[in-house]
């Protein structure tokens, strides 16, 4: 972790920090890691592939909406909605597809 916090400032190091998380299978900090710096459509790839189900959707959801884009946010709900299928009842599905409805 400490990589990855001297990485904030040079690239290389916190590309190496991320490096070592994947190797070291710790998939949930790797996650969320790719969260930090922008990539939720590579960490939810990387969430089917190892089962990741520790992290909050609304992690992801947030970031699906600050990128402005109605596919990127039916991308992650359709994710959440086949990885996770009690997420159709909670309130993220609802506030998120609410969103969703008001983008298109």
């Amino acid at each position: 972790m400490q990589l990855m916090e001297l990485g904030q400032q040079h690239p290389p190091t916190r590309k190496l920090g991320l490096d070592m998380l994947r190797e070291r299978s710790l998939h949930h900090d790797y996650v969320a890691a790719l969260l930090q710096d922008g990539y939720y459509l590579e960490a939810l790839r990387y969430a089917r592939k190892y089962k990741v189900i520790t992290v909050q959707p609304a992690l992801f959801l947030e970031k699906a909406v600050a990128s402005n884009s109605a596919q990127n946010l039916a991308a992650v709900l359709s994710f959440f909605c086949e990885f996770t299928p009690s997420f159709k009842t909670t309130s993220d599905f609802g506030r998120y597809r609410h969103i969703l409805s008001e983008m298109v």
